[in-house]
């Protein structure tokens, strides 16, 4: 039997669907709790890539979200939902304005060592246009 993370309201889905009871447990940990939380992003992140219409796209997208803030909670165990929300929004808005969006669809050429250069040098130093990190 495999385990995985699913929507709160899944297993009494799946109760009354199957007409049987849904085997559910704890996590044993937290190391066991952050396996299941980054193989849940690859999962959704996958059925994001393999949507076969945008319809889907969206739907996928909307669980790749919900699997993201819920490892983001499972980070940050002392914020509550809303905060955590509202972090990560403002994480994409303090990035949005100090790198711009990816409306462009830019596509650049990077080297191994263009990578190691921004990662040791550049990021997390960036500024905006007022000088402010």
């Amino acid at each position: 039997m495999t385990y995985k993370i699913v929507r709160n309201k899944v297993p009494a889905n799946y109760e009354k669907d199957h007409g049987k009871k849904a085997v559910t447990r704890k996590f044993y940990g937290p190391s066991e709790e952050n396996y299941y939380s980054r193989e849940k992003i690859c999962e959704e992140v996958q059925e994001l890539f393999d949507a076969p219409n945008i319809e889907n796209a969206y739907e996928e997208a909307a669980d790749v979200y919900a699997a993201l803030m819920s490892y983001l909670e499972f980070l940050d165990k002392g914020k509550t939902k809303r905060e955590v929300h509202d972090l990560f929004v403002g994480a994409h808005m303090s990035k949005t304005v100090k790198l711009g969006s990816m409306s462009h669809r830019i596509l650049m050429s990077v080297s191994d060592e263009d990578k190691e250069f921004y990662y040791n040098n550049i990021k997390g130093k960036i500024t905006d246009e007022h000088g402010k990190l």
